[in-house]
């Protein structure tokens, strides 16, 4: 079935969607939120060490959301989380997110992942990569209190997470742990919408993930290798549902809802780490250049 979307100014955009029982169970994708999304993931690097900007939202990024207030930044310099958390007056939402590592080190930084697993506390047989998981734990207890004051402050208001690369991850889990701690009900939280996200954990995880977190788009960007770790050869698997963006971010599909869609980013073998630092048309190098000057 053909969908028209829109993208950030004006581009028009056309979406393959292929409307499975799952995905008809989330609703369907909204580009439009989406591109709200990725500025916020955006934004994000303009905090802790990576950057400046976010405390009085003034960065490039950040004009693309109006009405953020009560900002609080959070960073953990060994798990090199950072991020933000904060309310938008205008369309009453939470936002809570997360940056990557420095773009202009990515490289380096995939070379560094490993394959190293830990038991997840919420689930039978689940496991999942130990440094993405400790990137969250380690600003955990500092997001949930900003959450829960400014929930006081405006009940009623949705909890959105989002983030790219690194921070894809830790917002991925940040949405999981929160619902599986008891902290918030699903009800409570909007879409989450990340970017460029690596395997978290094995089947298991990814099936229980799945079980408890009903709307979660998952995008990628063409040939993106970071999506790519770690391997399904080690036994990881991605959560659904994957959104597929082409080379010039034109075109999208909503895959199916196996969380692996040979007909997605898991069609490439060979990969360009530039499809990792722009999605939908948003320059990741570029916007973390204007945070650092």
């Amino acid at each position: 079935m053909m969908r028209e979307g829109k993208m950030a100014g004006g581009v028009m955009l056309i979406g393959l969607v292929f409307l499975g029982v799952i995905v008809n169970a989330q609703g369907e994708y909204d580009p439009d939120k989406s591109w709200s999304m990725v500025n916020y993931a955006g934004a994000a690097y303009c905090t802790g060490l990576l950057g400046n900007g976010v405390d009085d939202w003034d960065c490039n990024a950040c004009a693309s959301n109006p009405g953020m207030q009560n900002i609080t930044t959070v960073s953990d310099f060994l798990t090199q989380a950072n991020g933000y958390v904060g309310y938008n007056s205008i369309t009453n939402e939470i936002i809570v997110s997360f940056s990557g590592t420095d773009p202009l080190n990515i490289i380096n930084w995939l070379d560094d992942l490993n394959d190293f697993k830990v038991k997840y506390p919420y689930c039978n047989k689940c496991k999942v990569q130990k440094g993405f998981y400790q990137a969250w734990t380690s600003v955990r207890d500092e997001v949930y209190g900003l959450v829960h004051d400014l929930r006081t402050a405006y009940p009623g208001a949705l909890v959105f997470l989002t983030g790219h690369s690194l921070g894809a991850a830790i917002a991925a889990h940040g949405m999981l742990d929160f619902v599986a701690s008891g902290n918030l009900t699903t009800a409570d939280l909007g879409p989450l919408y990340d970017y460029g996200r690596t395997r978290l954990g094995n089947e298991h995880f990814s099936d229980y993930y799945d079980s408890l977190i009903p709307t979660v788009w998952r995008v990628t960007h063409h040939r993106d290798p970071v999506p790519h770790y770690l391997p399904e050869l080690f036994f990881y698997h991605h959560t659904r549902t994957e959104v597929y963006y082409n080379k010039d971010n034109s075109v999208y599909t909503v895959c199916n809802g196996s969380g692996e869609d040979n007909h997605c980013a898991d069609q490439f073998f060979f990969f360009n780490v530039f499809d990792h630092l722009n999605y939908l048309n948003f320059d990741f190098t570029t916007n973390y250049l204007t945070c650092k000057f």
